[in-house]
């Protein structure tokens, strides 16, 4: 039996989490999701799978529209796979009466408190929903499965943090079960716990908090020998990246490591956000918003954060401004016997002042 198992699409999320500097990316970031869950089924279909597991939060929150649920089931409904859905705790609302229509079809199989297996040639698919999670349960279907069929597992919660809200059984518990494959939802990274027990991850990153790799698990189940093959799938990826300054880059200095730091797929492709570090000149002036304006053409998005320090070259400055108001409080400062961070910071923030007044002459 070969499979593709995914979670976690959390599909027409709002993405108000995001902090998108253009709107118009928000419609079209979920619109790219949804596309890469259509892609989904057609891999699974090119891959010759017999099935498709979907181990919960398919969708993302229960503002969504009847019309909206009943879009994606038609897709899954055209699909040639048997299709496999948890519903985990975003997506519970899908038993309302509202949606069951949707849901009515002979290749989409749901489980539920009576209905926790389904057979599918010489395999027997089990799952649990989260919101009915039976841990008891769970280990009294593991002691009564029949040998002559193989067994896969689908759950959709948090098996490695007790804390979590949605925490199911730690992950020796699982090993200990008789499956020969566990599929997880919930946890958006990619991981695999043991060499039959794998949470997929999001096919799709949400924001900048998901910098790993995304994809799906695809899977061969035959004899009970498992293999398995982890496959990316993701249309973007967020990137975060520290860009060092130095006290000699110039503004256009700036601009160059930035466009450097990125290949040029990744700068056309990806969400990137930029911190930048080090020291920079007092008497340059980085602003991180003419920097994206001159950068804009370049990347697909970029945010820029400022974390760098200002350069005291004391005497440089000195030099630069003899007879000056400026050498005069540098004079101050270095004639103190023990001057404090206090005053430093203060000599820092009267130089920046008056040399953005001589910048602005």
């Amino acid at each position: 039996m070969k499979f593709l198992h995914t979670a976690d699409l959390h599909l027409f999320q709002n993405l108000k989490h995001v902090s998108y500097a253009k709107s118009d990316l928000v419609e079209t970031r979920q619109y790219e999701i949804r596309q890469t869950f259509y892609n989904l089924l057609k891999k699974a279909q090119d891959e010759g799978c017999d099935a498709l597991f979907i181990v919960g939060d398919l969708f993302d929150h229960h503002r969504v529209k009847p019309l909206e649920v009943e879009q994606i089931f038609r897709r899954l409904k055209k699909s040639n796979l048997e299709i496999f859905i948890i519903l985990g705790n975003h997506d519970q609302f899908l038993f309302q009466e509202a949606y069951k229509h949707s849901l009515n079809a002979e290749n989409i199989h749901l489980f539920n408190e009576n209905k926790r297996s389904f057979n599918l040639n010489d395999t027997t698919i089990h799952g649990f929903n989260t919101d009915d999670f039976d841990l008891e349960a769970l280990k009294k279907q593991s002691r009564l499965l029949d040998e002559d069929k193989q067994h896969i597992l689908l759950l959709h919660g948090d098996v490695m943090n007790s804390k979590d809200d949605h925490y199911l059984t730690d992950v020796q518990t699982l090993t200990s079960l008789n499956f020969d494959y566990i599929a997880l939802g919930h946890i958006h990274k990619h991981q695999f716990l043991s060499d039959h027990i794998a949470y997929s991850g999001n096919p799709e990153p949400s924001d900048f908090s998901e910098l790993e790799n995304k994809g799906v698990i695809v899977g061969q189940l035959e004899d009970h020998a498992l293999n398995t093959e982890f496959k990316a799938t993701a249309k973007r990826a967020f990137i975060r990246k520290d860009v060092p300054i130095t006290e000699t880059d110039s503004f256009d200095d700036v601009v160059a490591k930035i466009q450097a730091a990125f290949s040029e797929d990744k700068k056309a492709r990806d969400f990137i956000r930029v911190r930048l570090t080090g020291e920079k000149n007092l008497e340059i002036d980085i602003d991180k918003e003419a920097l994206i304006t001159v950068l804009k053409d370049d990347f697909y998005y970029l945010e820029i954060k400022d974390e760098t320090t200002d350069a005291l070259d004391l005497n440089a400055l000195k030099s630069s401004y003899k007879d000056t108001i400026i050498e005069s409080l540098i004079t101050t400062y270095e004639t103190k016997k023990k001057p404090s961070s206090d005053d430093l910071s203060a000599l820092k923030e009267a130089l920046i002042a008056l040399l953005a007044t001589e910048v602005r002459r």
